[in-house]
């Protein structure tokens, strides 16, 4: 029986954890073998160790729960500690204390981080100097690429 009867047969018995884990076997096993063989193109190679590293396979998904942790706390304090680092997009449009809270800054992060759900706290400020700037972009560049995958991940997409 090949490594995907087996666990077939695992997720049928309930244990996900095994069949996990031998699916994961079977494609590091699967990488291995074309990289010794030279099967694979350089760009496939690329793609597939990507996977590999920040997905397991679309079995682990820490590595982009810790990735998208780091930048949620970094963007919350980059947003946050710089007094003047948002400013209103309406300068005529009045400011909340709250505003300047380290929680409104969270979700300002948060909004920037999240690609197509708008949480509207993003639409109302805008980062203050080329550097925020330049930070708030990447930001939300590195949104656009963790968040979908950790969402395939979750729904099992990736391993199939």
């Amino acid at each position: 029986a090949g490594g995907g009867d087996v666990e077939r047969v695992m997720r049928r018995d309930g244990d996900d954890g095994r069949a996990r884990s031998i699916y994961y076997q079977g494609r590091y096993d699967l990488r291995k073998n074309a990289r010794a063989q030279k099967k694979w193109s350089t760009l496939r190679n690329a793609t597939d160790w990507f996977w590999k590293v920040l997905t397991g396979y679309g079995v682990d998904i820490r590595p982009l729960l810790l990735i998208s942790s780091v930048f949620l706390v970094l963007g919350t304090l980059v947003f946050y500690l710089p007094n003047d680092a948002l400013h209103r997009v309406d300068a005529t449009a009045r400011s909340h204390p709250w505003q300047d809270g380290l929680l409104y800054r969270f979700l300002y992060s948060l909004d920037l981080f999240i690609p197509l759900v708008n949480l509207r706290v993003d639409d109302q400020w805008i980062s203050n100097g080329l550097w925020l700037q330049t930070y708030a972009t990447v930001h939300a560049m590195v949104g656009w690429i963790v968040i979908p995958l950790l969402l395939a991940a979750l729904a099992g997409i990736m391993r199939r």
